[in-house]
């Protein structure tokens, strides 16, 4: 199998033993695997089909440490676009060099940079703002409002769609 930068050829057995699947496992029935297992080798099965753009939603509260490193690695090495949303410091610094951030205000703004790179900006920005006795708009917490977002409430919905709705314009 090509990988999405046609440069390497990788043989499926190859592939499974650096998602950590070695030996007999390799022919074990899926039923047979553990919960962990089971998401490393689906996975696997997700990226062997080689995509050349992926999504990942929080990957860091489904993975294990383990099958957390093996996906660190892999997207190190992704050739294609990557799209990834996490609150994970950590794994945003190793995956991802380009941001988008949704700003308290419900703007979005780009930074090209590591997580820890932008949060060092902002907290300069914070300072200078400060220094100037001025707040900037998007370092202004959200407006506080007496609707809370709780299981069944529609009272927070006017405040959470108008942000969405700028946010599809700018698209």
């Amino acid at each position: 199998m090509p990988l999405n930068d046609g440069t390497k050829e990788v043989s499926a057995t190859k592939f499974l033993e650096e998602f950590g699947f070695e030996g007999k496992i390799q022919h074990s029935p899926v039923s047979t695997l553990s919960g962990g297992e089971r998401k490393r080798l689906y996975l696997a099965r997700l990226l062997l089909e080689n995509p050349n753009f992926l999504v990942l939603d929080e990957p860091t509260n489904d993975f294990d440490i383990f099958t957390m490193n093996i996906l660190e690695q892999f997207l190190m090495n992704y050739e294609g676009c990557l799209l990834l949303v996490s609150h994970d410091r950590y794994f945003m610094d190793k995956c991802a060099d380009t941001l988008f951030i949704m700003e308290n205000s419900g703007d979005t703004s780009g930074f090209v940079g590591k997580c820890s790179e932008y949060i060092d900006y902002r907290e300069e920005m914070e300072k200078e703002a400060k220094a100037k006795g001025e707040v900037s708009p998007s370092l202004q917490p959200a407006s506080q409002s007496s609707a809370t977002l709780s299981a069944g409430s529609n009272a927070a919905l006017p405040i959470i769609e108008e942000p969405l709705k700028k946010l599809y314009c700018n698209f």
